[in-house]
């Protein structure tokens, strides 16, 4: 009687919630054993897959221990799972101020529950956040997006919605996202960072690079 592949596991609650799901997967041998964890649930998989999961509290760590019989057999297995803070509800985004000429960096995270507005679909979201500015005149403006995960990047602008740029693997990994030579005036703008695949949690890079004003032709 073994149980393999058992490992601890993390999640974030959604915005203002006290709890989230939490679970992971394992392997049990035999296959036709019978496995339990206390509070939490354990469902079957293919073969000798399971699947545990357990509700916990926001910003909380929780021991599971899982316990499967075949006979007078058993193996336990425990694993550590954790919950993040809840984000406050309804803040999935931060603002630049006004750019000048020159380098803004900041860190970003994909978090549950902050759904992109240009990828994804209610059975499938993808995490995004988004960063307001706006730039104190007519300007050049480059920005990157540098993560682990495969991020995509949007520019739109606040006044109507267009779009000044999107871009998914032109970094230069072929992943990380960039995009070049955006002509932007003295409006607000917001860029959305999102992670490519859907439910994708994990941290990111924000580069934008402000050149200008630029100077009307005579």
């Amino acid at each position: 009687m073994t149980i393999s592949g058992l490992a601890g596991a993390s999640g974030t609650p959604l915005p203002g919630a006290a709890t989230v799901t939490v679970s992971a997967g394992f392997e049990v041998t035999p296959p036709t054993a019978t496995c339990t964890a206390g509070s939490a649930s354990v469902a079957p998989e293919a073969g000798s897959a399971r699947i545990v999961a357990r509700d916990v509290a926001a910003g909380t760590t929780a021991t599971v221990t899982v316990t499967c019989t075949h006979g007078s057999s058993s193996a336990t297995a425990d694993a550590e799972f954790t919950a993040r803070p809840a984000p406050q509800s309804g803040n999935c985004s931060s603002s630049l101020g006004t750019l000048a000429s020159g380098t803004v960096t900041v860190a970003g995270s994909w978090i549950a529950g902050c759904e992109s507005a240009h990828l994804g679909s209610p059975q499938a979201p993808h995490w995004a956040w988004s960063f307001t500015f706006a730039v104190a005149g007519a300007a050049t403006v480059d920005v990157d997006v540098v993560s682990s995960e495969d991020p995509y990047l949007t520019v739109t602008a606040d006044a109507d919605g267009s779009i000044a740029g999107q871009d998914d693997d032109s970094g230069d990994d072929g992943r990380d996202a960039r995009l070049r030579g955006l002509q932007l005036t003295r409006v607000s703008y917001t860029v959305e960072v999102t992670a490519a695949g859907p439910r994708t949690e994990g941290a990111f890079t924000l580069t934008l690079n402000v050149t200008g004003p630029r100077r009307r032709p005579r």
